[in-house]
């Protein structure tokens, strides 16, 4: 259940929070930055840069570069790399500010999520196989202030998360070998080059990875220490620049989606506001066992 619980705090960090830090120093006055992909940002779209004390929102007015956000108002702040400041979706002037997996006793900040594990069932899939369910409530808190406005985000937050659970049907859930990829990888190249290719094997299914980009292949042969060739060629450019990897997956899922949410749950007391969002992913688990151990001797 841990790497489970692990990988929907990575979905919620990742694409609902959508935190991309600085790379180069923000000054009084500026109406740009520079982060390490600016690919989740949209024009109109509200966004907040801020440290692990204070931040200021935002309102993006262009992306022009991959890398590149220009915003509106100016900065009336200095920020820098070296504290690090980050840039993260904002919604009705607000922003995620805390994920945890189990469930507090104290939260100090809202908008918060909290993430439970809350059972898990299995059936037989094959004859040699099992299907493994996995059921998790996300619930999304927000501070009640008697207007709309904690409604309105309230829901806001919660379509947001279902999107971004919709878009990750087969999540990344446990890993067994990482490497890093070490030349430019362009649309239509089949051929990787890695730091390492031990531990790889044909028919291997891998996913390929950078700050902008996921792609799931299978290797199709091992060309040397440090080379493999992909059954398909890849769809998206992967850069060394952008910290590109391979990934070799330990489990991979079946299924998984928000199955249900409920609008009206209030938690922790009458000042909050909730949503949760019933989550489940099923996963094929073998059950075969080459050497089965002697039952009397």
């Amino acid at each position: 259940m841990k790497e489970v619980l692990d990988t929907l705090r990575n979905i919620c960090l990742r694409f609902l929070a959508g935190t991309q830090s600085i790379t180069a120093d923000v000054s009084i006055g500026d109406t740009e930055a520079y982060v390490v992909s600016s690919r989740r940002f949209l024009v109109g779209e509200e966004i907040v840069i801020r440290d692990s004390s204070q931040g200021e929102l935002l309102t993006v007015t262009d992306v022009p570069e991959s890398n590149k956000i220009e915003f509106e108002p100016a900065v009336i702040a200095n920020w820098a790399v070296a504290d690090g400041v980050v840039i993260e979706h904002a919604i009705n002037q607000q922003y995620l500010r805390r994920v945890y997996v189990g469930e507090p006793d104290v939260i100090p900040d809202y908008p918060a999520i909290v993430i439970t594990g809350n059972d898990r069932s299995s059936e037989w899939w094959t004859i040699k196989s099992t299907k493994e369910r996995w059921n998790c409530t996300i619930t999304i808190l927000v501070q009640d202030d008697g207007t709309e406005q904690a409604y309105e985000t309230l829901l806001h937050l919660t379509s947001k998360l279902e999107e971004s659970l919709y878009s990750q049907f087969f999540p990344l859930i446990g890993k067994t070998k990482t490497v890093a990829v070490t030349a430019d990888l362009s649309p239509g190249d089949t051929v990787v080059s890695v730091s390492d290719t031990s531990g790889f094997e044909p028919n291997n299914m891998i996913v390929l990875e950078d700050a902008d980009y996921t792609e799931e292949h299978r290797i199709r042969r091992i060309i040397d220490a440090t080379t493999f060739e992909m059954t398909r060629a890849v769809e998206h450019e992967f850069k060394v620049a952008m910290s590109a990897i391979v990934i070799k997956p330990s489990r991979w899922v079946l299924d998984s989606r928000p199955e249900s949410t409920n609008y009206g749950h209030i938690h922790k007391g009458t000042l909050l506001k909730a949503s949760q969002i019933s989550w489940f992913c099923e996963e094929e688990k073998i059950r075969a066992n080459p050497y089965p151990t002697p039952l009397q001797l």
